[in-house]
C-alpha cells in the first residue's frame, strides 16, 4: 500500500478495516515494510491495546485521546508482521514464484536481505534443492524483527560469511539500524524539510551496533547495516572505524544497504574504511516526489552514483525488492536519467552512463559478495550467467531503457527463460 498513490493521500482508519472486519485479523503494509495499519482483530491476537508501550525503535500511534489509530510503525509493524507470519508451505510456493519472476528479468542472482531469520535460510536451501529457486542466492544473516538475535545466534555458530557454494552462500550479518526513507523515518542528522521536529528512528544506539556488528567483524564476518539516513550512516561508521582500530582486516568489504542520504563527508570515510554502499536506483523513479518534500536538497546526494564513481568508491546497485520492482533494467534506467515516475528530476547530479550503470549491477554486484573471480563479467574460465535483451542496451535513446525487453536468461551455459517461456528442465 502506498498512500501517495490513493486519492485520499492517506491511510485506511481502524475503523474503516473494522467496518470490512472484526472477526478476521487484516493487516495492510506500506510499500516499504517498515509500516501498516490494522484492523482490533490483529491487534487483540498481538495483545497490543492502549496500555502498550512503545517497542524500542517502533511507534504504536495514538490520537489526542489515547486511542489506539491502528498504524504500527518501524518495530512495532515488525512484531505484528512476525505474528502474521507466512505457513512454511507459503514461503516455499512463495520463493518460487520469485525465482520466476527474477529469471524473467534477466538476473541470475541475488542478495538476499534477510527476513523471515534462520527459517528462510533453510527454506530457501530445500528450494534450491528440489530445483524451485534456480537463481544464485547470497543470504544476509539477518531478519526484519529483532535483527540482532539472529545475527548473535550465527556468530555463535561460527557459521561464518562465504559458507556455501556458487547457489547459495552465507553473506554478511545484517542489522536493521533506521526506517524508510519513504515513510519517512530515517535517522537523520537535520530535522525532516516537511517536519522540522522530525529527526527519525533509530533501533539501536551506537554502542548497541558496535556490540553485535563488531564482535562479527572480529570473527570474520562481513558486515552490513540497514541505514537510509545519514544519521544512521554515520553512527554505523563510526563503528566499522572502531571495530577496523582494534582488529584490523584488509579487504573485509563491509556494505551499507541503501545508504540512501550519503553526505560528501559520510562518502569520504566510506572510501578511507573501505566500505561499499548499496544504493537503490529505482527508488528515485517510485518515490523521488516524495524526497523532495521530506528532505529538500538533500535529494542530491540520495542513492549517490556519480559521486561514488567520481571519489574512487565502489558501489553496487540493488532493487531491494519488493519495496521496488526488482527489474535491473528499469534500476540502469533511472541511474542513467534520475528521473521520477512523474518526470521530475531527482538529484540529476548523480547521473551516470549506461555503462557506469550496467557495471553497477554485475561486476560491482560481484565485489560486493566476493564473486568477482567467478562472475560479473563476461570473460573465459567464469561461469555462464548472461541475459540477452531485444535491443543494444548502448544505442537505444536513454529514455527508453527501461522499456528494453529481456529475450533470454542463461545460467551456468543453460537457458532458463527464453521469449516470454520459463524452460523447466
Amino acid at each position: 500500500f502506498n498512500e501517495t498513490a490513493v486519492k485520499e493521500k492517506r491511510y485506511p482508519t481502524i475503523a474503516e478495516l473494522d467496518a470490512i472486519s472484526t472477526d478476521h485479523p487484516i493487516m495492510v503494509t506500506r510499500t516499504c515494510s517498515h509500516i501498516s495499519v490494522v484492523n482490533s482483530r490483529a491487534l487483540a491476537i498481538a495483545r497490543i491495546d492502549e496500555n502498550s508501550e512503545n517497542p524500542n525503535g517502533g511507534i504504536i500511534e495514538k490520537d489526542r485521546a489515547g486511542r489506539i489509530t491502528g498504524k504500527l510503525i518501524e518495530t512495532a509493524n515488525m512484531i505484528m508482521a512476525d505474528r502474521a507470519s507466512y505457513s512454511e508451505s507459503e514461503l516455499l510456493k512463495a520463493v518460487k514464484i520469485a525465482s520466476e519472476h527474477f529469471i524473467a528479468a534477466g538476473i541470475t542472482s541475488i542478495h538476499e536481505a534477510g527476513a523471515h531469520g534462520p527459517e528462510s535460510f533453510r527454506l530457501m536451501q530445500q528450494a534450491i534443492k528440489n530445483n524451485d529457486i534456480r537463481v544464485r542466492i547470497y543470504a544476509m544473516v539477518g531478519s526484519l524483527n529483532n535483527s540482532h538475535e539472529f545475527v548473535n545466534k550465527m556468530v555463535d555458530s561460527g557459521v561464518m560469511t562465504g559458507t556455501g557454494d556458487e547457489r547459495f552462500k552465507i553473506g554478511p550479518a545484517k542489522l536493521f539500524t533506521d526506517g524508510s526513507s519513504t515513510g519517512p523515518t530515517i535517522a537523520t542528522r537535520e530535522p525532516y524539510s516537511s517536519d522540522p521536529g522530525n529527526f527519525g528512528i533509530l533501533y539501536y544506539k551506537e554502542e548497541e551496533i558496535y556490540q553485535i556488528l563488531g564482535q562479527a567483524h572480529k570473527k570474520g564476518y562481513q558486515i552490513t547495516v540497514h541505514a537510509q539516513g545519514d544519521k544512521a550512516i554515520e553512527m554505523y561508521l563510526n563503528c566499522v572505524e572502531k571495530a577496523l582500530d582494534e582488529s584490523p582486516r584488509k579487504d573485509h568489504r563491509h556494505r551499507i544497504e541503501h545508504a540512501g542520504i550519503s553526505s560528501p563527508d559520510l562518502q569520504m570515510r566510506m572510501k578511507e574504511l573501505g566500505v561499499i554502499p548499496i544504493p537503490n536506483p529505482p527508488f528515485p523513479y517510485e518515490f523521488g516526489d516524495i524526497y523532495i518534500e521530506h528532505y529538500g536538497n538533500r535529494v542530491n546526494h540520495m542513492y549517490a552514483a556519480r559521486d561514488y564513481i567520481d571519489n574512487g568508491i565502489l558501489a553496487a546497485g540493488g532493487s531491494d525488492a519488493p519495496v521496488t520492482d526488482h527489474d535491473p533494467l528499469l534500476g540502469i534506467h533511472v541511474a542513467v536519467n534520475r528521473t521520477s515516475r512523474s518526470g521530475t528530476k531527482i538529484g540529476p547530479v548523480q547521473s551516470i552512463s549506461v555503462l557506469e550503470a550496467i557495471k553497477l549491477y554485475t561486476w560491482n554486484g560481484a565485489f560486493a559478495s566476493f564473486d568477482e573471480d567467478i562472475k560479473g563479467s563476461l570473460e573465459a574460465g567464469k561461469l555462464a550467467d548472461l541475459v540477452v535483451l531485444n535491443d543494444s542496451i548502448l544505442k537505444v535513446d536513454s529514455q527508453s531503457i527501461k522499456d528494453l525487453k529481456v529475450e533470454s536468461t542463461i545460467l551456468n551455459g543453460e537457458i532458463l527463460y527464453h521469449r516470454g517461456t520459463l524452460v523447466e528442465i
